[in-house]
């Protein structure tokens, strides 16, 4: 951390975070004290939680990304498609990721969290992934998303009407981790990233 600007009573200060941060949410408090006198502190703790998050832009981050182009397509595009059916017969589906919505990140926590994924292991991009793809994806009323084959929906969503993941998310959230009912694959309708 370093001073980036004084005025008055005003400071603000400069961050960094390294690249092998734990991601997750974190709490900045900031204790201050008047020189020769460290008896004597003051704490001020900021409101808003903060994301770590891992970083395509740096190059010492496990998941750089070095062309900007493919950061555009990768990481910034909200929307996209999804691959059904089989590799014989793909068949594309317009998504919208919704990455920047206000629910994703809670949600991705909360994802994470559930997945028991020790914390000392949230900055290895690899097994994140594996962990939340593994809390996604388990069946039996304990995933993201619940499956249906038999074509009757009236208790939740046809999985052929989901066009994002921001409402899956968000359900999912709202409800404190119960099922969202369908999918027809527990792989087929929830992509955060193509």
């Amino acid at each position: 951390m370093t001073l980036h600007r004084h005025d008055g009573n005003t400071i603000t200060m400069q961050v960094h975070i390294p690249p092998n941060a734990q991601v997750g949410i974190w709490h900045c408090s900031v204790q201050t004290c008047i020189v020769g006198r460290f008896d004597r502190r003051e704490e001020f703790k900021c409101e808003d939680d903060i994301y770590i998050l891992f970083n395509p832009w740096c190059r010492d981050d496990g998941v750089y990304v070095d062309r900007d182009d493919e950061r555009n397509e990768y990481v910034m595009n909200e929307n996209g498609k999804i691959w059904l059916g089989t590799y014989k017969h793909p068949k594309g589906k317009r998504w919208i990721f919704g990455q920047f919505h206000e629910t994703v990140l809670p949600a991705c926590i909360f994802l994470l969290d559930k997945s028991g994924l020790p914390y000392s292991d949230w900055n290895s991009p690899v097994l994140v992934t594996r962990a939340i793809s593994e809390v996604v994806s388990v069946g039996e009323g304990e995933g993201l998303l619940e499956g249906r084959w038999d074509g009757d929906y009236s208790d939740g969503t046809s999985p052929h009407a989901w066009t994002g993941s921001i409402a899956i998310l968000d359900q999912y959230l709202r409800s404190g981790g119960t099922p969202v009912k369908y999918t027809l694959s527990i792989y087929d309708q929830l992509y955060l990233r193509p």
